[in-house]
């Protein structure tokens, strides 16, 4: 599914139908062309992906392009990585001397909105290069977190973003639940 959170950007996708997709496209993509087209809002978009001849449809896509992806590591199985959420995929804060503290060197809390107006903090994507539900319950985040083993990657983009693309999914597509992807 793609919204006009401007520029067009990937939602989700029936997972069910299509569960490879998460090798190939993420949350937060900017979509450029399809089939050879430039594309200019997301009705123009699926008009050429349900217009398609044939089993394939090429996208030309720019990665997370407002996203940052790090790598961790645990030294032991359940250490904490020191990341401070509140039952939300927002990091709220970093401990001091924490597994993320030493590994994020450079991340700040806080990163540019989307309009530029300010600032706003950042929202784990993926972990493991698996998509999180953004729509999810209760601890599911702060649970994938403490059980992925002591290797783990995170993809995080502006809370604004995310929050647009959300709005956009609720708003626009009946049945957006079918696109979540997790």
């Amino acid at each position: 599914m793609l919204v006009e959170v401007a520029p067009i950007r990937i939602a989700g996708w029936k997972q069910k139908e299509h569960p490879m997709l998460y090798n190939a496209l993420h949350i937060g993509d900017q979509v450029l062309k399809i089939m050879g087209q430039f594309v200019q809002n997301a009705a123009d978009a699926q008009k050429l992906i349900r217009s398609k001849h044939g089993i394939y449809v090429e996208f030309v896509i720019k990665r997370v392009p407002r996203g940052q992806v790090f790598a961790m590591c645990r030294e032991h199985q359940g250490q904490s990585l020191g990341i401070v959420q509140e039952n939300t995929a927002e990091i709220k804060d970093i401990v001091p001397n924490s597994i993320a503290h030493q590994q994020l060197k450079g991340i700040t809390l806080r990163t540019p909105s989307m309009d530029g107006s300010g600032l706003t903090t950042w929202w784990i994507t993926e972990i493991n290069a698996r998509p999180l539900n953004l729509f999810f319950k209760d601890s599911e985040v702060k649970d994938r977190l403490n059980c992925v083993g002591l290797d783990i990657s995170l993809l995080i983009q502006p809370f604004d973003l995310i929050k647009q693309i959300k709005k956009q999914m609720k708003s626009s597509i009946r049945g957006y639940k079918d696109y979540i992807v997790q």
